[in-house]
């Protein structure tokens, strides 16, 4: 078998010398309208010349004189411009660029003259689209029939049928490479057979797909077409057969069959898949406190405190990746504050500190604490210390930011309260005057509900669904998730979401049939779809298709979630279509064959 290297030299070779037969037919036909005009008559004396017309060159757009036009004055793109994915590219050179009017503007890569005849204008590159007129005015369609190729990812196809010139058509062709052939008979060839069979058409390629279609016959006429396709995933070809029988001069269909089908039969009983596990875990998505919150506190002062303090805004939660000695992470809560000197002297502020309030109800110190005043951009600036001054009945609107301590590593940066403490959350700053005095304020912060995707808020978004899984990381408070779900235009899409967000699409299409030959050669009941496997922060999705190994059909999908803290696996069933033998239900008689068909590959 040739390697894929040889395969594309050699399709190479046949570009090239596609582009010189393209060449000669050119200059053949220059060379006819030369004679042409030469034969058209004498030059009448003293009449003007006619001008050369200006032509417009398919290729680039340029105008040119066909006398001016020299090699190498054109250069443009040997391949046509398509849409890859996000770009739209040409895949003779592999330029191209997201926008499309500035991908039809890139310079051409390959140089030649200028033309003003398309391509598709000429006999070998029409013969591809002399087939497609073939099928589309075909008076009658007699048989078709397509197989994939699980190796080569492409689908051979073939058709017969009657023309619309009363000819019996053949067409045989590959999807992927976009090559094929076809045949015509008229009556008179098909009622003069010499064997009692022959090859009609026959292609194939180096990988190992082949097609071949066989026209049999008895008593010199023929009474039978038979087609058969050969992948290269499968020992098996696909072969039918339609009757042909004669009304006079007419073609007519006999009955079709199928002598050898390489599809899976159809299970006796119905696949059933397990229900889905779930281990570790699971997030509650908390209670909204919003509502219910105390907003406004009084101060409560000792030893007849002179200052004042009110609670200005909501309060702010964070996170810091600032690591202590002891190797902790600090949760931060900071509360902007009116502070209010009630005095008509100045009073100096000695200390500030905060404390939160426990599960017992006892109020425990804050392992820090920061004074400072709000900056531009909802940034801080910070005093060096908790004691500053006031001038007589002034009001400073400051904030006071309160540190508690956990240990281990620290979570993403999330605007929440650490799991461990109450909710909500009441917590107390105290402010310590020159005499001793303490004016303190309590305030609650409380943590929004979790926005974790369920079945029903994804239902809303990817329609209709289909399977839904998911697994919570409670570390980090996070989901990952699955879905499968149909598209608009019916295309079974499979969408991971690790820790909720950088959500990647996946269309599931023929790959559970390839997943099933692959299973099948490795001898394994779940293949692994490896490109669609998704990993975010140590959440990783993982899909697998589920094979019966006897049959080798792909019945199910799996996926498997698994996050630091806990996993979840599920299957989802595959749709199975039933297979029908027969592609046709024109059955006018069935013409006994006197000569059998046998494959020899």
């Amino acid at each position: 078998m040739a390697s894929k290297e040889e395969v594309v030299q050699l399709k190479k070779v046949v570009q090239e010398l596609r582009k010189g037969q393209l060449d000669i037919l050119i200059r053949l036909e220059t060379l006819e309208d030369k004679v042409a005009a030469l034969e058209g008559g004498e030059v009448t004396p003293g009449k003007p010349k006619e001008p050369e017309p200006i032509l417009t060159c398919v290729q680039c757009s340029a105008e040119y004189k066909e006398s001016e036009n020299a090699e190498g004055g054109c250069k443009y793109h040997s391949s046509r411009l398509t849409s890859a994915g996000w770009e739209y590219m040409y895949s003779c050179c592999n330029q191209g660029g997201r926008n499309y009017d500035s991908a039809r503007d890139l310079p051409g890569c390959t140089k030649g003259k200028h033309r003003s005849k398309h391509h598709t204008e000429y006999f070998y590159a029409a013969y591809y689209f002399h087939m497609s007129d073939l099928s589309r005015k075909a008076k009658q369609l007699w048989l078709t029939m397509d197989l994939k190729d699980h190796v080569t990812e492409c689908c051979e196809w073939a058709e017969v049928g009657l023309s619309d010139e009363g000819k019996v058509f053949i067409l045989v062709g590959s999807v992927r490479n976009a090559c094929g052939t076809c045949a015509e008979f008229s009556s008179e060839e098909l009622k003069q057979c010499k064997e009692e069979s022959f090859t009609a058409l026959q292609m194939s390629d180096s990988v190992g797909w082949a097609i071949k279609a066989e026209i049999q016959s008895s008593d010199s006429e023929a009474n039978a077409i038979t087609v058969s396709i050969k992948s290269a995933s499968s020992s098996i070809p696909l072969v039918k057969r339609v009757g042909l029988h004669f009304a006079g001069d007419v073609p007519m269909p006999g009955k079709v069959e199928c002598l050898s089908d390489p599809s899976p039969a159809k299970p006796s009983a119905p696949y059933t898949i397990p229900e889905p596990t779930y281990e570790g875990p699971v997030l509650d998505p908390g209670v909204d406190y919003s509502k219910d919150r105390k907003s406004d506190y009084e101060t409560e002062t000792t030893n007849v405190c002179l200052l004042k303090l009110q609670q200005h805004g909501c309060t702010e939660v964070n996170s810091s990746a600032f690591k202590m000695k002891n190797g902790k992470w600090n949760n931060l809560f900071t509360a902007t504050l009116k502070v209010t000197n009630t005095s008509q002297a100045n009073l100096a502020v000695t200390d500030v500190y905060g404390e939160y309030m426990n599960e017992a109800g006892e109020w425990v110190k804050c392992d820090d604490q920061w004074i400072g005043k709000e900056g531009r951009r909802g940034s801080y600036n910070w005093f060096d210390s908790t004691s500053f001054n006031m001038e007589p009945a002034s009001t400073k609107t400051l904030a006071a930011r309160l540190a508690i301590a956990f240990p281990g590593d620290p979570p993403p940066n999330r605007c929440r309260a650490h799991r461990s403490l109450p909710q909500p959350l009441h917590l107390r700053v105290t402010f310590v005057d020159q005499r001793g005095g303490t004016a303190s304020l309590e305030f609650e912060q409380g943590n929004p509900p979790l926005d974790l995707a369920t079945r029903k808020l994804r239902d809303k978004d990817w329609k209709p669904l289909q399977f839904h899984l998911f697994a919570d990381d409670t570390k980090k408070c996070i989901r990952s998730d699955a879905a499968i779900y149909y598209d608009d235009d019916g295309v079974l899409c499979y969408r991971p979401t690790p820790c909720g967000s950088c959500s990647s699409i996946f269309y599931i299409g023929s790959r559970g049939a390839s997943a099933a030959y692959k299973a099948k050669l490795a001898g394994k009941e779940e293949y692994e779809l490896t490109d669609m496997k998704t990993e975010d922060m140590g959440n990783i999705i993982r899909i697998f298709v589920v094979v019966d190994l006897e049959a080798g059909v792909a019945y199910a999908l799996k996926v498997v979630i698994t996050t630091p803290t806990s996993s979840a696996t599920g299957y989802y069933l595959l749709p199975y279509d039933d297979v029908s033998l027969a592609s046709m239900t024109v059955e006018p008689q069935q013409v006994p064959l006197k000569s059998e068909f046998s494959v020899n590959w």
